[in-house]
């Protein structure tokens, strides 16, 4: 994993939101070698993302981390109206959802 400066837009793989140039994102890219894929690939993703998943999920990293991981966290710990506002936030705005929860 290592942490990349955006050139272009890409998207964050835990929350789908877009990761915009000049904005920090951690990296992992994959090989062949890995076993993970069968060809050369990048996962990218804000680093708010990741480390909110990370430091909260219990996970076999053989199997890595994936965006329903992100939206289930965020499912057990919002009140259910919080949720659903920062889900119907995100999909209109595609900001980093971690933005969206600390807006208040």
């Amino acid at each position: 994993m290592s942490t990349t400066v955006a050139r272009k837009e890409h998207r964050c793989q835990l929350c789908g939101g877009m990761i915009q140039p000049g904005e920090s994102y951690d990296c992992y890219q994959c090989t062949p070698w890995d076993g993970i894929n069968d060809s050369f690939a990048q996962w990218r993703a804000h680093q708010k993302c990741y480390a909110y998943t990370w430091k909260r999920i219990d996970l076999n990293l053989d199997e890595g981390i994936h965006e329903e991981d992100l939206w289930t966290l965020l499912q057990e710990e919002l009140s259910e109206d919080r949720y659903v506002e920062v889900k119907e936030a995100h999909l209109q705005s595609k900001r980093c959802v971690m933005d969206l929860v600390n807006d208040r």
